[in-house]
């Protein structure tokens, strides 16, 4: 399989296979060959997961399956992720966490932290876990038990404190939407504009009944290496080729791209031994001699290329990086 390709980890499947017996699901052969030939295999490749997803929600016949395995899921099957949650100090730390290191769980989809945001259900700005899915089939359980997930967890790891206010859905309720409150013991609501669940300030600092500095610490430095162990390009390169296409983006859309917080982007790259400005600025400089070069581009058009406001700035720039201004450079090439 290659590093590139989109793969989630064996251990989150291994909550459906489990699931199966216990609810007298029986998958055919065919949906679990691929594992069979890959005994060694700790990831698998997203297609595999969305073949054993369709056979999983077949075999079930029940429209609420993606709840009942996400209330069912357990902090292992999150592979590292689940347990450096359980290690953070209040919720908030764990949910940067789950942000930070997403893609080690699973590539089918983004998860976004966004704070302050108003919700009619709360006089005080309120906090949003907001999902964006890729998933290319059975959408609609594999989100459902997304949430169910996060609210199971949410709970045990929080000793039952955690309670959010709402819970939204971009599609449209499966059954009874009093089925689905009793099961996630929240509000429920569908055809929303986004997959969210909306928490107070308040929740967010809920300490956790498992919390260890020292432990956090430890499996973070494990996260990290499985981080990069996904791409087969260094952060830095990676880093350097989106800002290629787009010399203008900042560092939380780079981040956003690589499926993480701009606050872990900038850790990562301190530990290359660079920084997001640094980079930013050497790709800035490469375009804009490669343009300088060409007799017939027009400073401003270069100025507004790489994202400077004006032909002003962009010489104080370049004279910044290479000591001469533009046309100092033209000149001598």
């Amino acid at each position: 399989m290659s590093s590139l390709a989109p793969s989630v980890s064996l251990h989150f499947l291994k909550a459906i296979l489990a699931l199966c017996p216990r609810l007298g699901i029986a998958l055919p052969a065919t949906a679990t060959v691929w594992l069979q030939e890959h005994p060694a295999a700790t990831r698998v490749p997203l297609e595999i997961q969305d073949r054993i997803w369709e056979e999983f929600c077949l075999a079930s016949d029940d429209v609420l399956i993606g709840l009942r395995l996400g209330l069912d899921t357990q902090p292992g099957n999150l592979d590292i992720v689940g347990l450096l949650l359980m290690s953070c100090d209040d919720l908030a730390e764990a949910l940067d966490m789950l942000v930070d290191y997403q893609q080690i769980i699973g590539e089918g989809g983004e998860f976004f932290l966004e704070q302050d945001i108003a919700h009619a259900g709360s006089e005080s700005p309120c906090w949003r876990l907001r999902y964006e899915s890729h998933f290319h089939c059975r959408a609609r359980e594999r989100m459902e038990a997304v949430f169910a997930t996060l609210l199971h967890l949410g709970r045990w790891i929080s000793g039952g404190a955690f309670q959010p206010l709402a819970v939204h859905f971009q599609h449209r309720a499966a059954a009874d939407s009093r089925i689905y409150r009793e099961l996630l013991g929240s509000t429920v609501d569908f055809e929303a504009l986004e997959n969210e669940i909306i928490f107070t300030a308040a929740q967010a600092k809920l300490p956790l009944i498992q919390s260890n500095s020292a432990v956090t610490q430890h499996l973070r430095v494990m996260a990290d290496q499985m981080l990069a162990s996904l791409g087969s390009q260094s952060l830095t390169h990676q880093v350097q080729l989106l800002l290629k296409d787009a010399p203008s983006a900042t560092k939380e859309e780079i981040a956003e791209q690589l499926h993480m917080s701009g606050r872990h982007l900038n850790r990562l790259l301190a530990e290359d031994g660079t920084s997001f400005k640094l980079l930013q600025d050497t790709v800035r400089r490469q375009l804009a001699e490669a343009a300088l070069r060409n007799p017939l581009s027009r400073m401003a058009d270069i100025a507004e290329q790489l994202g400077f406001s004006d032909e002003s700035a962009f010489a104080k720039a370049f004279r910044r990086w290479t000591g001469q201004s533009p046309s100092q450079f033209r000149e001598g090439v």
